[in-house]
């Protein structure tokens, strides 16, 4: 299919962004959740499974994740991480076509779960988060294939790794140089004559009113940003044949961790085998790499916590 093209993949972010349910919604009241008869609740569960159906058909129909899902590497990665998920697909798939059991008994899970919450005394924040919920109860998995893509697109289409190790020769003097002008501005927004002057230009009529306390804050943390070095604020340091794969890697590590708690390099390894990589690495080197990058993380919030803390 060839490497899809960068607007592709913005395209397909988009319907991971998008949300089509939000009006749909707000016709989820708790009353029509208060009793077991109530088919009105029900009949608002039958819609929501559909409208999950439907966006889940209109994701993997496009180009982009066609282009991913149609090659063995990153099935066998994903099978490896989500394998729970595969097993409960393939129990399903052993029952009967014709049952509708399983769908009835979702939507009894679905309903009572909607009544606990609308018959709760927070009812108002509690029932409004299970109704989200209802509607988009893969956020987690939705969450990590929107990250994998954005991770991909980065890789293929973008020069964020070549401005990252430029960016690091020089961000210590950016720095200081963001910390003058800001300082600078806190002057100009203390003279009166030159705030009148201000106002009379084009577009002039609402000058930079920042308070000295907004501005000091802004001081305050870019001192914290150079006080932590390059090394903390950059994950890639060596400008080499390698960078970009070291970042794809990095994304990974993260994304990984929030939803698995584990690095899970051995599947970053068979993702990097996608078509359009230049190298790929080996699951030993890449969980060295993650480690690293953990440490990094930690280390960079031990200093936050120290330059920031007060007394």
């Amino acid at each position: 299919m060839g490497i899809p093209t960068n607007e592709a993949f913005v395209e397909c972010l988009e319907l991971f962004d998008r949300d089509d349910d939000f009006e749909f919604s707000h016709q989820f009241l708790p009353e029509h959740f208060t009793h077991v008869s109530d088919e009105r609740g029900r009949a608002l569960i039958e819609e929501a499974l559909q409208r999950r159906h439907d966006r889940r058909v209109r994701l993997h129909e496009h180009s982009v994740m066609r282009w991913v899902t149609s090659q063995n590497v990153f099935m066998h990665a994903h099978r490896k991480m989500y394998a729970d998920i595969y097993k409960q697909i393939k129990r399903l798939q052993e029952r009967s076509a014709s049952d509708d059991s399983t769908r009835t008994e979702h939507i009894n899970v679905l309903f009572e779960r909607l009544k606990k919450a609308a018959n709760d005394s927070n009812h108002a924040y509690r029932f409004r988060s299970v109704v989200l919920d209802v509607l988009r109860p893969t956020f987690s998995q939705m969450h990590w294939y929107r990250g994998y893509l954005q991770a991909l697109q980065e890789y293929f289409h973008s020069d964020v790794a070549d401005r990252m190790t430029d960016n690091r020769k020089d961000i210590e003097k950016t720095i200081q140089v963001a910390i003058a002008g800001l300082k600078a501005v806190k002057i100009l927004m203390s003279d009166p004559i030159a705030i009148e002057y201000l106002r009379r230009m084009p577009n002039g009529r609402r000058p930079m009113f920042w308070k000295d306390s907004v501005v000091d804050a802004q001081i305050k943390g870019l001192e914290t940003l150079a006080a932590l070095g390059p090394k903390s604020i950059y994950p890639i340091v060596r400008s080499n044949d390698t960078k970009r794969e070291r970042l794809f890697v990095y994304r990974l590590s993260r994304l990984n961790w929030i939803h698995f708690r584990s690095f899970k390099s051995e599947a970053i390894s068979s993702l990097m085998m996608l078509e359009g990589f230049e190298r790929s690495m080996d699951p030993r080197d890449i969980d060295k790499l993650c480690k690293e990058f953990r440490e990094d993380q930690r280390e960079l919030l031990r200093k936050i916590d120290e330059l920031t803390s007060v007394g």
